[in-house]
């Protein structure tokens, strides 16, 4: 097989992965981006933290200002292809609001979420350039008499060096937040505003069977994360 058909098929696999992300998960920041960890038909599984603060806005309204989010999730990932993988996260968060109008506290609670990511290019001279995909959503709480749903959707480019153990990656990410309320008189509908933001990050492998990362993401956000993650 040429060099040519092996990146155009890992390239169909994981486009049409993210297709099936995309339209199961219709209603639309987001976790980690991280970097892919299994090799065909390979399970990992780990964990990993987040802490996010990016700015908000309300539709039709002069209400501006910020939302933090922190993030604590275990995850586990399949290789269904070679380099390109999918992954379910199950944990849980926590999200505020600070603005010009109201403070908001939205509780926390639980978070879920799908995503795909893989090598969309690998070259000889010791980059690839890495795609991922997700989604995450909470469960509905309560805010006073207003029900807020909480849903992120978030899609990034990164290219990573291989420097054997250590594997740096950087790259820009486009990331949507959405806090929708049935009671927009007492809590309006809030998303965040100005998405795309630089990735900064770094994988680390100290043994085969194990995978670090830690991440951050700056420009629109300020955000880091990290996770650890073991293969079977």
């Amino acid at each position: 097989m040429t060099q040519g058909s092996r990146v155009g098929g890992r390239l169909c696999v994981f486009l049409g992965a993210a297709a099936v992300v995309m339209i199961s998960t219709a209603v639309v920041k987001a976790g980690p981006v991280g970097r892919p960890v299994t090799t065909e038909k390979q399970w990992a599984v780990g964990g990993g933290y987040s802490w996010d603060e990016f700015k908000i806005d309300a539709k039709g309204t002069t209400l501006t200002g910020e939302a933090t989010a922190s993030t604590g999730y275990i995850e586990a990932a399949f290789g269904f292809a070679n380099n390109v993988e999918g992954y379910l996260r199950l944990g849980g968060g926590s999200e505020d609001l600070s603005s010009n109008q109201l403070r908001v506290d939205y509780g926390s609670g639980l978070m879920w979420g799908l995503g795909v990511r893989g090598t969309m290019y690998e070259s000889y001279q010791g980059w690839r350039l890495l795609g991922d995909l997700q989604w995450l959503s909470r469960p509905s709480r309560s805010v006073g008499i207003a029900d807020i749903d909480i849903t992120e959707i978030q899609a990034a480019g990164l290219l990573e060096f291989d420097m054997q153990t250590f594997r740096p990656y950087v790259g820009f990410g486009w990331s949507r937040f959405e806090a929708a309320s049935n009671n927009q008189g007492l809590v309006p509908t809030v998303r965040s505003k100005n998405n795309l933001s630089l990735i900064l990050g770094g994988g680390f492998e100290p043994r085969e069977e194990w995978s670090l990362f830690l991440e951050g993401r700056f420009i629109n956000t300020i955000s880091f994360s990290g996770g650890v993650f073991r293969r079977f």
